[in-house]
């Protein structure tokens, strides 16, 4: 009995090390960034109808890293930025049904894109998610635009400690 726990702790361990270093390599990626863009991707027709708009979240976001001392970069000042960092949003949307729409289902995902070379060809550069966060947030109808905005400044606080965490 014993000799089956060893193993299975040991995995555990070694797949908590991993994940742990790997939130480390995204956290150092963000080292020395002097500003980002913010670009929400395209709203789903859905979603638009229901009140979520693309400016109000790129709002949110703006405004919550601006307050945290982050440059946010014009498109003028992204293209001349070393490494063309941008915060990538990302929402997915689906009701919830009976016979009436019951509440909706929000895929968040927020990720920082930046140029990144191959280590066998430098003269390859190319957008890589470099730091990444997401949630899955579950609201009634009614609840809909408030429930949103919560888990983007939840994404995007997680965002903001880790740049602090290396940008302090």
């Amino acid at each position: 009995m014993t000799k089956r726990i060893i193993p299975a702790l040991l995995f555990l361990v070694i797949t908590a090390s991993t994940g742990f270093s790997s939130l480390e390599l995204q956290r150092k990626s963000l080292q020395g960034l002097k500003g980002i863009f913010v670009l929400v991707e395209h709203i789903e027709p859905e979603a638009e109808r229901d009140g979520v708009r693309a400016s109000d979240l790129q709002t949110r976001v703006e405004a919550n890293l601006r307050l945290a001392g982050i440059k946010v970069f014009t498109e003028e000042e992204l293209h001349r930025s070393p490494g063309q960092p941008y915060l990538y949003v990302r929402v997915t949307y689906r009701k919830l049904m009976t016979n009436i729409p019951i509440g909706a289902a929000i895929d968040l995902e927020l990720e920082l894109r930046q140029n990144a070379f191959l280590e066998r060809d430098a003269a390859i550069d190319l957008p890589a998610c470099t730091w990444q966060g997401g949630m899955l947030v579950t609201v009634g109808i009614g609840d809909l635009i408030k429930g949103l905005l919560n888990g983007i400044d939840h994404l995007t606080e997680q965002f903001i400690s880790d740049y602090r965490s290396v940008n302090p």
